[in-house]
C-alpha cells in the first residue's frame, strides 16, 4: 500500500487545512465568543475571523450548535 492510497490529501498545504479548520470548528462550538475561540487558538480574534472566511464557517450557526448541545430535558 503506498502513501497515496493511505492519504485522502493531495499535499501537505490541503491536509494542514483541514486540520486547522477541524480545529476552529472545535473551539467556536466551545466558546461563547470568536474573541474567546481566538484565545483558546492563540491567535488574534481578526486572524480567526479571516480563517472563517477562507474555510466558509457559519459562526451563528456554530453558537447555534453550541448553545443547543447544553440544553438539558
Amino acid at each position: 500500500m503506498t502513501a497515496s492510497q493511505t492519504n485522502p490529501y493531495n499535499s501537505m498545504p490541503e491536509l494542514l487545512e483541514s486540520i486547522e479548520r477541524n480545529m476552529i470548528l472545535d473551539a467556536l462550538k466551545k466558546e461563547k465568543s470568536t474573541r474567546k475561540a481566538a484565545q483558546k487558538l492563540g491567535v488574534t480574534q481578526s486572524l480567526l475571523m479571516r480563517r472563517v472566511r477562507k474555510y466558509g464557517i457559519d459562526v451563528h450557526a456554530e453558537s447555534a450548535n453550541q448553545q443547543n448541545s447544553r440544553i438539558s430535558i
